[in-house]
């Protein structure tokens, strides 16, 4: 159980920073409601897993992979986020409806591919398990409970933003929203942006 708690305290760890999949998440949940935030989050939760379980199951043929060509997957990724950017700001120009519906399908695989394209992330669960005295010796069912503990932190912060920025955006106005929106998709071009620099130098 100890191994389960420590899963849970690192993806809650994990999942309070405000990247991208963050800025992300808000703008869904406030312009296509709840389930779109959630859904978006989860996608990273899921990547996360994917890298959690390379970190603790020492699969070291694929994070060296990973690894290696880090540079070119990430900017790849930064390119996805920028289109992604571009999107959100060309639909403030639209009719911008809240009840639109947004496919579940490419809300949780643009959030899981976003963060799967930063191969760094790897090296982060390494540091982090290293420091919390997590053993690559340890029984496969403690790495199990742990992986499944990231999951469980990350996807409870997701849901728990999602909730109170839902409720928070009940106080807004339309024209609020859409200043909001597009103020979101100026912020993710520039992230998309600045880690696409930060990955070159």
């Amino acid at each position: 159980m100890n191994y389960l708690l420590k899963g849970i305290f690192i993806g809650i760890m994990f999942g309070i920073p405000v990247g991208v999949v963050g800025v992300l998440t808000l703008q869904r949940t406030l312009t296509k409601g709840f389930w779109a935030g959630v859904i978006s989050g989860l996608g990273s939760s899921f990547a996360d897993v994917v890298y959690a379980s390379l970190s603790v199951f020492g699969i070291t043929l694929v994070s060296d992979f990973l690894l290696q060509y880090q540079q070119i997957i990430c900017i790849l990724g930064c390119m996805m986020i920028v289109c992604i950017g571009i999107g959100i700001m060309k639909k403030d120009n639209q009719s911008l409806s809240f009840n639109t519906r947004i496919s579940m399908t490419s809300s949780f695989l643009s959030s899981f591919m976003m963060t799967l394209t930063n191969p760094a992330t790897i090296l982060s669960y390494m540091v982090i398990f290293s420091t919390l005295g997590v053993s690559g010796n340890a029984h496969v069912i403690h790495k199990v409970l742990l992986v499944i503990g990231i999951f469980v932190g990350t996807s409870f912060w997701w849901i728990a933003l999602s909730a109170f920025v839902k409720w928070s955006g009940k106080l807004l106005s339309y024209s609020l929203y859409k200043r909001i929106n597009t103020f979101f998709g100026i912020l993710i071009i520039v992230l998309g942006v600045t880690i696409a620099g930060y990955s070159l130098s």
